[in-house]
């Protein structure tokens, strides 16, 4: 299938992983909440400004990372394809980097102290913060000390999310505001405290 649009034409393949990638994938791809609210039109305004604007002091920079970014999701496809998911974890890392330099509101110097930390401690390969950034859910991809990452995790506030991948899509299973987080206490609340 083929989609145009104003500035290039766009092929899209659905990926067909078999059940037992699609289970090593999720396995070693932990999702955790982070607790903290963000909204993505203020997270993506920086960077939609300075596209804008190629007089903006921050043009060429996000410019650049987001064309890193298209770039890099072509290697990440392959990976994929190849089922070689501790290479996807590595370009999660540099996918991260990239996004970073968008605007300084992606991440949250607490994410990125955890980031850090579990880098180090319990061999993760790279992650991010899903979405626009700014908070909600950091994606964390983890070749082997599973336990102890989610149980560092779960000290610092960020609880994890267990999902499943959907061939039909995404589906929402809970509603993080209706009580879902009340055995744990988020990274937000245990700083609002």
């Amino acid at each position: 299938m083929t989609i145009r649009s104003t500035f290039s034409d766009v092929a899209v393949r659905q990926l067909r992983p078999s059940s037992s990638d699609i289970s090593e994938f999720v396995s070693h791809t932990h999702i955790y909440y982070t607790g903290a609210q963000r909204d993505a039109r203020e997270v993506l305004q920086d960077q939609n400004v300075a596209m804008q604007k190629k007089d903006d002091a921050n043009h060429a920079r996000v410019e650049d990372s987001l064309s890193r970014i298209k770039d890099l999701g072509y290697r990440i496809l392959e990976s994929i394809e190849s089922a070689n998911y501790d290479q996807w974890g590595q370009l999660l890392d540099e996918h991260w980097q990239n996004k970073k330099k968008l605007s300084g509101k992606i991440s949250l110097q607490k994410v990125d102290q955890i980031y850090d930390e579990v880098r180090a401690r319990f061999n993760v390969l790279g992650g991010k913060i899903i979405g626009a950034g700014g908070g909600g859910f950091l994606m964390l991809y983890c070749a082997s000390h599973h336990g102890e990452l989610e149980r560092f995790m779960e000290h610092q506030g960020m609880p994890r999310m267990h999902y499943t991948v959907e061939p039909e899509g995404t589906k929402v299973v809970a509603q993080m505001g209706h009580g879902f987080l009340s055995p744990h206490k988020s990274m937000a609340m245990r700083e609002n405290a």
